[in-house]
């Protein structure tokens, strides 16, 4: 055991072997009506006696018992602070009471010490450079970095009391990086430095996580628009986990966001009429300003709606891309529609339809999706062929070429069907 602990006993004879033992009362608590031993380890540290359960309340140190090889010491103050009180190797001191310490309320030693090293030389405090005293910071993995001076071998982290992590020193340096993401608001740090057993005193630093703040945006439907009974609430939100979705005063529920894009489908299709939907952005527990857009929802002839079929990956232009498949549905009311288009957007640069998609269209080809948006339109109605007909659906395989993978690509954005049979 290398930790200081707390025993029961009286007499010298109860100091383990190649220890440091501080005794609650003189004579090694024979005759007295204390009996609590703290027994620090050879080459440990104690930087705070009631951490290891001595109590100091009403009484503290009276009597020490050194039986290590190397001259061990009391200080006045917690970390190795305050005055010094040297206790030689394999030696002992029966009565604190007879050494004098100015400034003391006893005017001795007696009950004054706080900390003690069970090792001759004093390993060196730390520093922290980073984060600087209470500074408020965004990164989720916020490094730890400091110097240590002396020999030292590492330096330990803790979060108040628990330990969380060690770094190696390095010409004098030591940086520690969390493997998991810090929580939200303040953190009470203690770094120590390590030369072999023996501890320094604790270097402390307090720093705050607060996330930058949360924003969201409503994309489609746009206020003021009209739309079918299908229709997705898409948007964007940055600096956000998530976004909370209502119709009105009503939680619709909430979605997650994929590279700063979110989609919400309804689990039933809006009610006829007019929806104000408002939208939070998520982050912890911080919350954004709401955004809202008001929409009227009609019962249209023609609807759309699509599914993500899967994705594969294609080098046959000499630049490895990522094919993202879709199969779009047309579907037709009462009345058939002779001409028609369909579109999507918020496409990310860099992208545009595949060439296996557009090699076999038979459709027209408006917007290949390089400027952020595609836009297909059906063939001339004289043609006779791809016509919607009443209470049918039309099926349309696309394939869109995506510069990198993304789960946030297995969604479309902003999908539209105009019918434009009424237009010549």
């Amino acid at each position: 055991m290398t930790e200081p602990y707390l025993i029961q006993g009286r007499g010298k004879d109860k100091c383990p072997p190649n220890t440091f033992c501080l005794f609650a009362d003189i004579n090694f608590n024979v005759g007295g009506p204390r009996t609590a031993i703290l027994v620090i380890p050879a080459e440990s540290t104690s930087n705070n006696f009631s951490e290891h359960g001595f109590d100091q309340s009403g009484d503290g140190v009276s009597s020490v018992v050194n039986g290590t090889n190397e001259e061990n010491a009391l200080f006045t103050k917690v970390e190795q602070g305050g005055a010094r009180l040297s206790v030689p190797a394999n030696t002992a001191i029966a009565d604190l009471t007879k050494y004098n310490l100015d400034g003391s309320n006893t005017g001795t030693w007696n009950d004054q010490p706080q900390s003690a090293l069970a090792y001759k030389e004093v390993v060196p405090v730390p520093v922290i450079n980073i984060p600087q005293a209470d500074a408020h910071v965004d990164n989720a993995r916020q490094p730890i970095s400091g110097a240590a001076t002396g020999k030292v071998d590492k330096v330990e982290i803790y979060e108040e009391l628990t330990l969380i992590g060690t770094a190696p020193v390095t010409n004098g340096a030591w940086t520690f990086t969390p493997s998991t993401d810090w929580s939200d608001g303040k953190h009470e740090l203690n770094v120590l430095a390590v030369n072999g057993k023996a501890k320094s005193g604790r270097a402390n630093r307090n720093f705050y996580r607060v996330r930058p703040t949360a924003t969201v945006q409503i994309t489609n439907p746009k206020n003021g628009s009209h739309v079918d009974a299908s229709a997705h609430i898409e948007g964007n939100a940055f600096n956000a986990e998530a976004v909370e979705v209502k119709d009105g005063d009503r939680i619709l529920g909430t979605t997650p966001v994929n590279s700063n894009k979110w989609a919400y489908a309804n689990t039933s299709e809006w009610t006829l009429g007019e929806h104000t939907v408002h939208a939070t952005a998520l982050a912890g527990q911080n919350r954004s300003t709401t955004t809202q857009s008001t929409f009227t929802v009609e019962a249209r002839n023609l609807t759309v709606s699509y599914k993500y079929s899967g994705s594969w990956s294609d080098s046959s232009s000499g630049t490895e891309e990522h094919i993202y498949s879709y199969n779009i549905v047309l579907k037709a009311g009462t009345t058939p529609v002779e001409r028609w288009r369909i579109g999507f957007g918020q496409l990310p640069a860099k992208t545009h339809l595949a060439k296996q998609f557009t090699d076999t269209f038979w459709g027209v080809l408006i917007k290949d999706g390089t400027d952020g948006t595609v836009l297909l339109g059906s063939p001339p109605p004289e043609q006779g062929k791809h016509i919607v007909f009443a209470g049918q659906e039309l099926h349309l395989q696309v394939q869109v070429a995506f510069p990198d993978k993304d789960t946030a690509h297995e969604k479309l954005y902003s999908l539209i069907a105009q019918d434009w049979s009424a237009t010549t």
